[in-house]
């Protein structure tokens, strides 16, 4: 009866978390963006915690990218994800408004690229930095010029990061290149020792 009691209060504890509350207000912004905006936009206003006000912001106009104010509800998504405090959290948060900047064709994306890639380049730890360059890369991948700013930061990046989350994120990103940019791929993979998480990506260049 003690430990049920205390699960019990465990799981009522998690219920009423400001993260629980957020990610609920978020899942209902995403329910009223297409047909409901204005409700939406009010919604996602009311959300505290600004990771989850960011994706929600972004959600909005990647729902309707043709109503009015589009650009500016994408800058307060920025907004609210520069209210992180550490670098990685903003970077891999701000790819949500960056992708649909990009995607959408709203805004200038390069600006907030060029500024991310600041951000980021000041986190210490080589593998939150390199997440943190993922997220930007993933985020305008199909944008070359964007892409090609990403890049050179990217590889550097992988010099000073190790370990199989490492060879993770940089086998999925060369995965995601092969069609794009051949070269940046191999050059990604080739950064690396062989391993299950850049086989695909090895294959498909030829370098197996």
């Amino acid at each position: 009866m003690v430990r049920d009691r205390a699960i019990d209060r465990f799981v009522k504890e998690v219920e009423q978390s400001p993260e629980v509350k957020a990610a609920g207000q978020r899942a209902k912004v995403y329910k009223l963006a297409r047909d409901h905006s204005a409700e939406a936009l009010r919604q996602a206003h009311a959300i505290q915690l600004p990771w989850y006000r960011c994706q929600a912001l972004s959600f909005i106009v990647d729902a309707r990218p043709n109503m009015a104010g589009a650009e500016a509800i994408l800058l307060e998504a920025m907004d609210a994800a520069f209210a992180q405090q550490e670098p990685n959290r903003i970077a891999s948060v701000a790819a949500w408004p960056l992708s649909v900047m990009v995607r959408r064709g709203i805004g200038s994306p390069a600006k907030h690229v060029q500024k991310l890639l600041a951000v980021i380049a000041a986190e210490p730890h080589g593998l939150r930095r390199l997440h943190g360059q993922a997220a930007i890369l993933g985020s305008i991948l199909n944008h070359r010029v964007l892409r090609e700013m990403v890049l050179p930061a990217f590889v550097r990046t992988l010099s000073h990061s190790s370990g199989w989350r490492t060879e993770r994120i940089a086998g999925a990103v060369a995965q995601s290149l092969v069609d794009l940019d051949r070269g940046a791929a191999s050059t990604i993979v080739k950064a690396q020792p062989a391993s299950r998480f850049n086989r695909g990506a090895r294959l498909a260049l030829g370098l197996e």
